[in-house]
């Protein structure tokens, strides 16, 4: 279950897993975050990754799809609705 504690909704398609375990796309997902890049950016990225051919890596050989949506920007953001919402009696 999901809480407003919670950063990042990972979503996936089982191709990228064939190649990436899921913990290997979390670390990579907030390495790439702290190197500045955008979760669209990072999408994109990690996909490239898992197409190119590399020694000891399994191939890509399904469809992958990578969605990474920022949880903790729509707590704030509903959090930033709800008080700005007067309350009717």
């Amino acid at each position: 279950m999901l809480c407003n504690k919670d950063d990042l909704l990972i979503l996936s398609t089982d191709g990228l897993y064939r190649v990436y375990s899921q913990d290997y796309v979390a670390k990579r997902v907030l390495a790439l975050r702290a190197a500045g890049y955008n979760l669209a950016q990072i999408s994109e990225r990690i996909i490239e990754e898992c197409l190119e051919p590399e020694k000891g890596k399994r191939a890509a050989n399904d469809n992958i799809t990578l969605i990474i949506i920022d949880l903790a920007a729509y707590y704030n953001d509903r959090i930033k609705i709800q008080v700005s919402t007067p309350v009717m009696s």
